[in-house]
């Protein structure tokens, strides 16, 4: 765990540097975020058999790619295409690790140079959050996430045609992506009132809803997961209690005729976190989809601070959010789980 912890405080150190100048030289700004990042990414991309899915799922994929053999559903045309792009340096997989880690940070880079108001909170929440740790073991998922998260822009932008082939590249690598698309048009509903109403009726219909879930997810690529040993039958409690803190926080704070549409845009992608995971029970895997929303607290927390009029009152959050994710996600996920398969760390060397 050392070389995460000296990791992450190499990053925090120098986000809040790079914080600090922001107003006065964007560029030099952007170069210090840039050394923040990049400890994390050379851990990332120099990791051997790190995280659960490195060895069953992307060594296993990599040899029958570059063999010229088609290796079950978990090849798609963009994670076939990028194997092939990486084969052409070397036919070592460790390629492949350092190629995805690099467009993740880079992506994670434009992301937060584009978004957030705070580099030194969204840093923090990228690590106590556990997307750091889970961006090595579900590598594919998290590059659509950063895509997404890349084309949230053109959300507010009202660029359609931009976000829906981001989305479409997104698909390629993973198919799950899809579900991002009809995130365009909610963002748009500026009445949050919607978002009570089908909390409301989510748990008055609960079972009618359940039943065309299954029977949805039972005609895709996805229906394995039923009756499997992933099909836990259980309420993921710590992400519905974390996710519905974080949307209580936002939307106590919106005003319909004064909030801008960005704010509006996240708080629809927060709600979609909890939404999903009241569901949790009867979809399997269920956690998967809920960090495919809840990702976009890397760049909405710090949002959601800086409203608050009072100094003391947005320190006093910022701590109590950190010290939430710190001890109920990171360590309970990390340490006490032994989630991810990141623990202990090792490189290739």
């Amino acid at each position: 765990m050392s070389v995460y912890i000296i990791t992450f405080l190499f990053a925090v150190i120098f986000s809040y540097f790079a914080d600090k100048i922001k107003k006065k030289n964007l560029k030099q700004s952007n170069i210090i975020l840039g050394i923040a990042l990049l400890p994390m990414a050379v851990v990332s991309a120099i990791r051997h058999n790190v995280g659960i899915d490195y060895d069953i799922i992307y060594v296993r994929l990599w040899n029958s790619v570059i063999n010229g053999m088609k290796f079950n559903k978990e090849a798609s045309i963009g994670i076939e295409i990028l194997m092939k792009i990486s084969a052409l340096f070397t036919d070592n997989y460790v390629i492949f690790f350092v190629v995805t880690t690099l467009i993740i940070f880079i992506l994670l880079f434009k992301v937060l140079k584009d978004n957030s108001n705070n580099y030194f909170l969204s840093v923090i929440i990228f690590f106590v959050g556990c997307y750091f740790f889970e961006s090595m073991n579900l590598v594919r998922q998290y590059i659509t996430m950063f895509i997404f998260l890349y084309a949230f822009k053109y959300i507010v932008e009202k660029k359609f045609k931009e976000y829906f082939i981001s989305i479409m590249i997104a698909t390629s690598i993973h198919t799950i992506a899809i579900i991002y698309l009809p995130m365009y048009f909610i963002c748009k509903l500026k009445k949050v009132k919607i978002q009570y109403i089908a909390i409301v009726i989510s748990v008055l219909l609960y079972n009618i809803i359940t039943a065309i879930i299954f029977k949805v997810i039972s005609y895709t690529e996805f229906s394995w997961y039923f009756n499997s040993r992933y099909d836990l039958k259980s309420i993921s409690v710590i992400p519905l209690l974390t996710n519905s803190f974080i949307w209580l926080l936002a939307i106590s704070l919106y005003k319909e005729e004064k909030c801008d549409e960005k704010y509006l845009a996240m708080l629809w992608i927060q709600f979609m976190a909890i939404f999903v995971t009241i569901f949790s029970k009867f979809i399997p895997q269920c956690d998967r989809i809920t960090i495919m929303f809840s990702v976009i607290q890397i760049i909405f927390i710090p949002d959601i601070l800086s409203r608050f009029k009072y100094n003391s009152t947005r320190y006093t959050l910022t701590i109590g959010i950190v010290l939430l994710y710190a001890v109920i996600v990171l360590y309970y996920n990390v340490i006490i789980k032994g989630g991810y398969g990141v623990l202990p760390y090792q490189t290739i060397f």
